[in-house]
């Protein structure tokens, strides 16, 4: 395999490497890793945007930093605009899940095989159903779940029932359960535990809910709190059993709207749950302008959030720790002076930790990446880390390699003919 180089002069700043462009491959990309540190960088393809079925394409990421060729992974599957979600076991097993088709005949597909070769024929597993929205998890050792709703039809638009369907690792995806009825949501989201134990939660009507599925059985469901206009709602399970659900809403009187007028302020919340428990009631984090949100388990009953706030007009950046003593006091990681937003948060099987955001540049557009760490056993974040620089930019997704505990950024600009990918080594204590 060679080491390939980037084509067009976008730096980054040490400790970050520099870019590797991923030649043929188109963004949106993502990440997945198996626990032995192989990963898979997988993108739209062939022929990412503008194809009618453009199916899921990628390369391998191998431990020495190396990429492997860029190939088709599996045609006729895509995640609704992004390329398919995987999954990748210790023995080096892919599960994809994304969908064939388009628009309202879009259905929920999964294809399986070894890592580095093309994926195995798709299989319907959301009931041969026409779906509207999904979202996915898993865990490192290969545990897979989909939660699902389903469109329905107008005359059953009261109807559009959302369900669960997991695959353990090694095994194929299950049957579907049933998880709730009613209207369209809001938002959802699903999160796996390193134990196996998943937790799914959704806005609708109004309201959070959330529910749990152990052992093959579906818990009650809880109402966790209000969910306005524009949900954006996450999950995260700990190893242990514990469950943290983070959203931010439009407040319920926040009134109408004129034509063309942006919705917000958005109040982000939180709600925590013991292992087998209830939850407590949710707290008000912040108030922000964009309904974004993150939640990650670090260790068998604490977490991770960031979320973004607000101070004399300009967005901010915060993260905070939660466990059994509740949320704590939050930290601000990202420039005051700065206009900057969320885009995602990643912790690893050592306790570490990176948060990024985008940075506006003097054209109001986003032009550099931005991360702040934390090291394993660390009470807090680190100084900001400027991760690269380049006009119009945007992050596709970040991940650390549970095996070495690099991190790897896999990011795009506005017209360019590959996705690139930045490194920087372990967060050490």
């Amino acid at each position: 395999m060679a080491f390939l180089a980037a084509a067009t002069p976008v730096h980054a700043a040490p400790p970050w490497s520099e870019p590797v462009a991923v030649p043929s491959s188109r963004g949106p990309a993502a990440l997945a890793f198996s626990p032995t540190g192989r990963g898979l960088l997988h993108t739209l393809g062939p022929g990412g945007y503008g194809r009618r079925y453009p199916g899921t394409s990628g390369a391998t990421l191998e431990p020495d930093g190396s990429v492997g060729p860029f190939r088709v992974l599996a045609r006729n599957l895509d995640a609704g605009g992004s390329p398919g979600r995987m999954a990748i076991d210790a023995a080096g097993r892919v599960s994809a899940v994304g969908e064939a088709g388009t628009g309202s005949g879009a259905r929920l597909v999964a294809a399986g095989g070894s890592l580095g070769r093309t994926l195995s024929r798709r299989r319907d597993i959301g009931l041969g159903e026409p779906i509207a929205s999904n979202a996915t998890d898993s865990n490192t050792r290969g545990d897979h779940a989909v939660l699902f709703q389903v469109s329905g039809s107008s005359k059953s638009f009261r109807r559009r029932s959302i369900y669960l369907v997991v695959r353990r690792a090694g095994r194929a995806f299950g049957r579907p359960v049933r998880v709730a009825r009613g209207p369209e949501v809001a938002d959802l989201d699903v999160a796996v535990g390193e134990g196996g134990e998943v937790a799914v939660a959704w806005a609708r009507e109004r309201r959070v809910a959330v529910r749990r599925y152990s052992a093959g059985r579906l818990g009650r469901a809880q109402t966790v709190g209000d969910a306005g206009t524009g949900t954006a709602i996450r999950a995260a399970v700990a190893s242990g059993g514990a469950v943290i659900v983070s959203w931010a809403a439009e407040e319920l009187d926040a009134g109408p709207r004129e034509e063309g007028e942006n919705f917000g302020p958005y109040v982000v919340r939180a709600a925590l749950a013991p292992p087998n428990g209830r939850f407590g009631p949710a707290r008000q984090l912040s108030l922000s302008d964009r309904p974004s949100v993150a939640a990650e388990p670090v260790g068998a009953e604490r977490f991770t959030l960031a979320y973004e706030g607000e101070e004399s007009g300009r967005d901010l950046v915060r993260v905070a720790e939660a466990g059994p003593m509740g949320i704590a006091s939050a930290q601000t990681v990202s420039d005051p002076g700065a206009g900057s937003a969320l885009v995602d948060l990643a912790t690893g099987p050592r306790g570490e930790a990176v948060v990024s955001w985008l940075v506006r540049g003097e054209s109001s557009r986003f032009g550099e990446i931005v991360a702040a760490v934390r090291a394993p056993g660390a009470p807090s974040f680190s100084a900001a880390e400027s991760v690269v620089r380049a006009p119009d930019i945007g992050i596709n997704d970040l991940a650390i390699d549970p095996a070495s505990g690099r991190v790897v950024v896999v990011f795009d600009t506005l017209g360019a003919t590959a996705v690139r990918l930045v490194t920087r080594p372990p967060i050490a204590p």
